[in-house]
C-alpha cells in the first residue's frame, strides 16, 4: 500500500471553507444595506432639529418619539450585523482550522484566537489585525507548511490593511462622537436643549461610519474570498 505524504495527510484533514465565505458574504452585504436605517435616521433627526430651532415645538416631541419608540428597520439593521458577526466568526475559525491541519508550522495563534481577540477590549485594536496577517501569509503558502520562511515572507494583500484601518477609524469616530458630548449626555435628564443638542450631534456618527464600515467591509469580503480560494485549491488538488 502506498504511504501518503503530509502534504497529502493535510489535504485529507482540511475541511470545505467556500460555504462558509458565502455565509460571510451575504451576511457583511445585509449589515451594510441595513446601515441605510441609520442614515435615514439621521437625515430624520436633521429634519426635526431644523423644525424646532424655527420654532416649530411639535418637533421636540417627535425627536423623542423617534429616539425612544423601537424603530423596525434599526432591529433589523442590528439583527443583520449581529448575523454578519456570527458568520465571520464562523469562517475565521474554520479558515484557522485549515491551515493548522494542513501542517503548517511555526504558527503562533490557534484558531480560537483568530477569533477571540476581536471581543477582548483594548487588545481588538491590535491582535486582530496580526492574526489575519498570519492567516493570509499561511493560506498563501499551504502547499509548502514546513518551513516558516515560507510563508512568513509573503506580502499581505492591501485589502486587508485598508480592511482594519477603516474599522479602526470607525471606530475611533463613534467613539469621539460619544466622548465629546459627555457634558451634554450628562445634563440631557434635565435639560432639554442638552438633549436636542446631543441627538443632533451624535446623529452625525453614521454619516461617517457607514462609508468608512463599507470599504471595511467590502475588503473583508474581498479577502477572505481570496482566503478562501488558496484554501479551496489546495483541497482540490490532486
Amino acid at each position: 500500500m502506498e504511504s501518503l505524504d503530509d502534504n497529502s495527510i493535510g489535504r485529507m484533514q482540511i475541511l470545505p471553507l467556500y460555504q462558509r465565505w458565502k455565509m460571510l458574504a451575504i451576511g457583511v452585504s445585509l449589515a451594510l444595506v441595513g446601515q441605510v436605517a441609520e442614515i435615514i435616521k439621521s437625515l430624520k433627526v436633521a429634519g426635526l432639529i431644523e423644525r424646532i430651532n424655527n420654532g416649530d415645538s411639535g418637533a421636540a416631541y417627535e425627536l423623542e418619539r423617534l429616539y425612544k419608540s423601537p424603530d423596525p428597520m434599526t432591529i433589523i439593521g442590528g439583527l443583520f450585523g449581529i448575523l454578519a458577526i456570527v458568520f465571520v466568526c464562523m469562517w475565521f475559525y474554520r479558515a484557522g482550522q485549515n491551515v493548522h491541519m494542513a501542517g503548517v508550522k511555526y504558527l503562533n495563534y490557534t484558531p480560537g484566537w483568530y477569533v477571540g481577540w476581536f471581543f477582548i477590549p483594548l487588545v481588538q485594536l491590535v491582535m486582530p489585525l496580526i492574526t489575519t496577517i498570519e492567516l493570509w501569509k499561511a493560506s498563501a503558502s499551504i502547499n509548502n507548511p514546513d518551513e516558516y520562511t515560507s510563508w512568513s515572507s509573503n506580502k499581505v494583500s492591501p485589502l486587508v490593511m485598508l480592511w482594519y484601518a477603516c474599522f479602526i477609524l470607525a471606530t475611533c469616530v463613534a467613539c469621539y462622537f460619544v466622548f465629546s458630548n459627555f457634558d451634554s449626555m450628562r445634563r440631557m435628564a434635565f435639560d432639554g436643549d442638552a438633549r436636542i443638542e446631543y441627538y443632533g450631534n451624535t446623529s452625525k456618527i453614521p454619516y461617517f461610519n457607514v462609508p468608512l464600515q463599507t470599504i471595511s467591509g467590502i475588503c473583508l469580503i474581498l479577502f477572505s474570498k481570496k482566503i478562501t480560494d488558496s484554501q479551496t485549491n489546495y483541497l482540490n488538488a490532486e
